[in-house]
């Protein structure tokens, strides 16, 4: 696939999906702007014999906004914060996507 057209591709899913946030890394003192887009869901587990629903989710973010986004760090999407929990991955073809497992900073 040429670089042009997967870009574009990568643009428009962001801008017809995607919503305004910030990031902002465990300890910098400025939240960078981005889009995001917010695939967000229940987790169920079971520990023991009691069953939770605990929200989590992914969140994909573009290369071009947030060059290298780590665990800890925080998204601001509007009122909603959320934590990255684990090691975000580039798991599209041209990686210009980073994929991160997240959850509200609340829980």
């Amino acid at each position: 696939m040429r670089a042009d057209l997967a870009d574009m591709a990568v643009a428009s899913a962001f801008d017809a999906l995607g919503a305004a946030a910030t990031y902002r890394a465990p300890g910098a003192a400025d939240a960078l702007p981005c889009r995001v887009i917010l695939k967000s869901g229940d987790q169920e587990i079971e520990p023991g014999a009691a069953r939770l629903n605990v929200g989590s989710g992914m969140l994909d973010v573009r290369l071009s906004e947030v060059a290298r986004p780590v665990r800890g760090g925080l998204f601001t999407l509007g009122a909603d914060i959320w934590r990255v929990m684990g090691d975000p991955r580039r798991e599209d073809p041209l990686r210009r996507v980073w994929t991160c497992p997240v959850q509200p900073a609340g829980a």
